[in-house]
Order: structure tokens, then sequence, then C-alpha cells
């Protein structure tokens, strides 16, 4: 009966969570999305507020009646052991079960609870990894991180607020209500109309004091963001020798920061103030009320008790509920400004007819497509190229010509505009983003490895792999050799982005995670670009081997890397202005010709 009544709760706070405008209301989401999810936790959270809301006003009523019980019957008389040690034990006994309800639910919410905050960063997370690049592009990591941790810090204060505090003390002031207006009329009367001027300035001043908390979160957000910046790049600001500049620019964003905050704390002491102003009033107010209503033998010696004890009781529940309530506020504007990241719609989505399928072949081909970064002309306009399966394929063209983006566009890390990609003869968006991604090996110009172990980085994205196919995988890629020179040999971390390895050790890591997956499909951005000419020699025949029955496209920093491929194609503009082997180009003598020339006489272009 009770977790039916509790399933109604929860579809009644989902309808209201729904119709609600207020930037509260994805909040109100999470959370009776999460209730839900945690029935028993929910049930249990709920039946302890209930107890502990109907308790504490009875006690106060226990504590009337004994008094009452003792003025009329005596401490002497024998019949005080059944009018006033009855009460007085069951006064104990509720006492006593208060504290284990405490205990208990302490208890509770140290299993719940985390459950819960691991829930939403899974949530966050998940919704990141969706994210087209563009959007990592555009956005600071530091500023990024601080949003899920807004959300992982706000979450918990918000969960134990509303269950332990704003619920149970909320009601125990109804119940109060409730009681005082059996004893006087009266004094329940101007209970409600306080109740209820508070609950309505109290929900005005709420929603200001929202945005002003989530203000300052997404403050908060952008000041670590750039701390973050700043570390990450700690090497540029030594080289530069410019820490000055970035204190100075530390300094705005903080100066930024503390305004938000103190317009935050100046609207939660104003709040406090009028709460706390009204609180006294009514106190005041009973106190006097009761003392009148004694003298005047309106009310007796033991209700007189009860009313002292129950205004007491909501004076310190009303200043206990003025302080949660600002935290929640506080907590909401946190947890807020995490949910903010799940606004923003992936630009590069898997369709709804998406499937995983396998690339059994490998064969590529683009029909006019036309692509262009935003706000950017057209890198490719009704752009055409086929690539039959197995066969490798050389890039060569100056910077901007189009060489990166073409890649990027085999990944579907960006959606074209018009026109179609098609692997295997099946459209890029028939795929899932995970399924086509999980088939192409890449080597990228700006190498991306984690501050984890050359084992785990090697290892990346290749599933669950032997130790022994590592090391085969290193060999080939000629960086076992350095690793075993190491003192942690494969368990070496290697620091954020590498920063322990040279530019050359770290490609060769990168070919070597490219050698590991073993894909259907490679692609090579400048990936001997770090490489001295003897590695670079004995790289090259490895890729001879690894190059075999895959489909391949490789640009190349250095022609010569080329020599062997099947057809290399020459971009200007995002256009192929040239076709053909390394010799039926050099033939030719336009383009690619002016190249070789340029490298051959030492010009690096």
């Amino acid at each position: 009966m009770v977790m039916k009544v509790l399933q109604r709760i929860l579809l009644l706070g989902k309808i209201m969570s729904q119709n609600n405008d207020n930037k509260t209301s994805s909040v109100l989401n999470l959370l009776f999305d999460y209730m839900r999810q945690h029935k028993s936790s929910t049930f249990f959270f709920v039946a302890f507020g209930l107890f502990w809301a109907f308790t504490l006003p009875y006690m106060s009523y226990l504590f009337g009646v004994i008094i009452d019980r003792i003025k009329i019957h005596g401490l002497e008389s024998v019949s005080v052991y059944s009018f006033v040690l009855i009460p007085l034990c069951l006064y104990v006994s509720i006492h006593v079960l208060r504290s284990v309800g405490y205990y208990a639910s302490g208890l509770f919410s140290l299993l719940s609870i985390p459950a819960y905050k691991s829930e939403m960063v899974n949530k966050l997370f998940t919704h990141l990894s969706k994210q087209s690049i563009a959007y990592f592009e555009a956005k600071k990591s530091g500023f990024l991180s601080n949003k899920v941790m807004n959300a992982c810090i706000g979450l918990e204060p918000i969960i134990v607020n509303l269950f332990f505090t704003i619920f149970p003390q909320s009601l125990a002031i109804l119940i109060t209500g409730i009681l005082l207006s059996t004893v006087i009329p009266y004094f329940g009367i101007v209970l409600w109309v306080w109740g209820i001027a508070i609950i309505i300035y109290t929900y005005q001043s709420a929603k200001l004091g929202q945005i002003k908390a989530s203000t300052f979160a997404d403050s908060c957000s952008v000041f670590n963001g750039h701390i973050v910046d700043i570390i990450g790049n700690i090497q540029s600001v030594i080289h530069n020798a410019t820490f000055e500049y970035e204190i100075k620019l530390l300094k705005q964003n903080m100066n930024d920061l503390i305004d938000k905050e103190r317009l935050r704390n100046r609207h939660s002491n104003k709040v406090m103030f009028l709460q706390h102003l009204a609180m006294n009033a009514l106190v005041a107010f009973y106190l006097i009320g009761s003392i009148i209503g004694y003298v005047n033998h309106l009310v007796s010696i033991g209700e007189l008790v009860f009313v002292m004890t129950a205004v007491t009781a909501i004076a310190a529940l009303t200043s206990s509920l003025g302080n949660c309530f600002l935290a929640l506020i506080y907590n909401i504007g946190l947890l807020q400004d995490g949910l903010n990241l799940l606004k923003h719609h992936p630009d590069v989505a898997d369709k709804e007819i998406a499937s995983s399928h396998t690339i059994s072949k490998g064969n590529i081909k683009i029909t006019d497509i036309t692509f262009s970064y935003p706000s950017l002309p057209p890198v490719f306009k009704n752009f055409s190229l086929s690539i039959p399966a197995k066969q490798k394929i050389g890039i060569v063209g100056g910077s901007g010509a189009g060489k990166t983006t073409l890649m990027k566009l085999i990944m579907r890390l960006y959606d074209i505009s018009e026109g179609n990609i098609k692997i295997d003869d099946i459209n890029l968006t028939s795929f899932t983003k995970d399924s086509l991604r999980s088939q192409i090996a890449i080597v990228p110009q700006h190498l991306n490895l984690f501050h984890r172990s050359i084992f785990e980085n090697i290892a990346y994205g290749c599933g669950h792999v032997r130790k022994e196919d590592v090391i085969a995988a290193a060999k080939k890629a000629k960086c076992h050799d350095f690793i075993t020179s190491l003192e942690h040999q494969y368990d070496t971390i290697i620091g954020e982005q590498g920063i322990k390895l040279s530019g050359g050790q770290r490609q060769r890591i990168a070919i070597a995670r490219a050698i590991l997956k073993n894909a259907p499909i490679l692609l090579f951005d400048e990936a001997t670009s770090a490489l001295d000419s003897a590695t670079e020699q004995s790289i090259q025949e490895a890729l001879e081997t690894l190059l075999q029955d895959k489909t391949a496209l490789i640009i190349a920093h250095r022609l010569s890397t080329l020599k062997a491929m099947d057809k290399i194609i020459v971009l200007e503009n995002g256009h192929i202005v040239e076709s053909g082997s390394h010799n039926e180009l050099l033939a030719m003598k336009g383009a690619y010709y002016n190249y070789w020339m340029h490298q051959s006489s030492g010009f690096i272009r």
C-alpha cells in the first residue's frame, strides 16, 4: 500500500517537474528518475521522514500530557505509574527509536547516495562521449570537467537536504500546526497564514537565488577551465616567461568569480534575515498568547508546556529549514550547471537506421561531398574520390588543402552538408559511430596519449589483448628497444599527453597502437614526421608489411614515404589537381614534382 502511494507521488512529481518552466525542472526530472530507479532507498528515506515528522510534535504533546497528569495526580499517587510512567516510557522509547533511525538512515545513505553519484557521472560522460570533435575543440577541458564535478558535488547535498531535512521538518511543522489548532484554534490559524506567507516568499526567493547560484557555478567552471589551460600549457608559459601575464588574466577571472559570489551571498543573507525575523515574530506571538491563555484559564499547564516546546521546536526547525533551503539553492545551482551539459545535442549523432556493420573489403567511395567548418568557407565542394579495397593512397598538399579534414570525414568526426561517403557500399550514416571507428586505425598528426602506462597506451582501443601481442606490435613499430631500456618498461607511466617521451617515441607508440588494432582501414596523418631518417627507414619496412591487405590513406611529411603507394593524389583548395603513381606524377612536372624538388633540394615544405 505504501509503495503504491509512493509510486503515485513519484508520478505526480514527474508531471510537476515537466510542467515547471524554471531551471530546476531538469534537476527535478533527474531526481524523480533516480527515485524511480531506487525505490527501496526512496521508500526508506520517505518512511524515516514520516516517522521523524510525526514523532517530533508528538513528543512535545506527550511532554505536556506528563506535566498535566503530574499536576492532577501528584507524584505520590499510586496512579502515577499508570498515568505518568506509560507516556514517559513512550517518550523515552521514541527518543531511542529516533536515534536508531538517524543511525540507520546514515548507513543507508552511505550505500545509496554513492550509487546516485555514480549514475550522475555515467549519465554526463555518456552524453559527452556522443558529442562531436568540434564540441570539444570549442570547450576547455577544465571547463567541462568542472561542470561534471559540480553536478557530482551538488547531487549529494540535494538528496540529503530534501529527504532528511526539508521533507521531514516541513511535515513536522505542518503536523505541529494541526496539533496546535486542536489546543487553541486561533493559534493554528495564525500558523497557517504565517506558513503560507513564508512558503510564497521562499519560493520567489528560491527562483532568484537559483539563477544567482547557477551563474556563480558557471563562473567557477570558467575559472577552473582557465587554471587547467595554464597548467596544461605550462611549458609554453615557462618558455615565454609569461607568468605575470597569466596571473593578470587569472585575476580578471577571479574578480568576476568574486562578484558573482557576492551577489549570491548578498541574496542569501537577505533571505535568512527576513526568515529569522518572521520566525522570531511567530515565536513571540505564541509565547505571549499561550501565557495570556494560561493566566485566563484558557489552557492548562500541560497545554502551555506543549505550546512552548512546540513553538520552540518550530523556531528551531524554521531556522534549520532556512539555512538548509539556501544550501539547497546553492547546490541546485551546482547540479544545474553540470546538467546544462545535457542541453547540447550532439552535432554528429547516430541515425535511427544506424547499426553495427562489419567492414569486410574496405573500399571507400566519396561522391560529390561539400563540407565547411562553422563560419568558414567550404573546404570541399563537389569533391569525389574512389579508393578500391586494399589500395594504398598517398595524399599530398599544402597547409589548408583539406588533407586532414578528408580523414576526419572518413571517420565521421564531422557530418558533410552534401553528397555521401560509403564504405563497402554502405553510407557512413548507416554505421553507428562506434562500429565505424572501431574498424579504422589512425595515427593522427597531433598525438593524444594518456597519463597511463605504455602498455595501456598501446593497447588502448584494441579490446582485451595479451602482453605478447602488445610487445609484438611494439617491435614492429620499432619502439620495443627504448621501452625495455626504461626502469619499469611497459609499466612506465608516460605523463600527461606522453610528456616524458620524445616526439619520435610518442609517434612510435601511436604506430604500435595502430598495428595492434589490425583494422581493415588505416589512416596515417604525418605518421613519421617526428622520426629521424634511420628510424623512419626501419618503420617503413614494418609499414609495408602492415599495409598488406589493408585500405590505407597516408598523408606524408616526407614524400619518399609515398614512393610505394598505389596512387598519390595532390590536393589544392579542396580539389584533386593531380593523381597517379610517384613516377607518373614526377613525369608530369606539376605540383607534385615541385614538392619533390623542394625536398630534394633541402627545403621541406
